[in-house]
């Protein structure tokens, strides 16, 4: 039985098959459009990816905590969106804030 794979899903799924990081790009690919988590009623991918890019910026210094932090991008990537749904705070560190994902 085969299954066709929707364009969003393999996109989201390229870094992970290719073993590079994942960036905010699919990160927020995923998030706001394949799992329509539950964000503000005007919550874009756009919105994402700018608090994920400023998050990233943050942490450029501080090699810990970017390491950290995309360990957090790998988890979200790496988890299903019904269990990402079912528990928000799965992926969170509570070294790490990540703007809207973890309170």
């Amino acid at each position: 039985m085969s299954r066709v794979l929707l364009p969003g899903a393999i996109l989201a799924l390229l870094p992970l098959i290719l073993g590079c990081p994942p960036n905010c790009r699919y990160v927020c690919e995923k998030l706001v459009e394949e799992c329509e988590l539950p964000w503000e009623p005007d919550y874009v991918t756009k919105d994402c990816r700018t608090q994920c890019e400023i998050q990233e910026e943050h942490y450029e210094d501080d090699e810990v905590a970017a390491v950290a932090y995309q360990d957090h991008l790998e988890c979200l990537m790496g988890t299903d969106c019904a269990d990402l749904e079912a528990d928000p705070q799965a992926c969170c560190d509570g070294e790490i804030y990540v703007h809207d994902f973890c309170p």
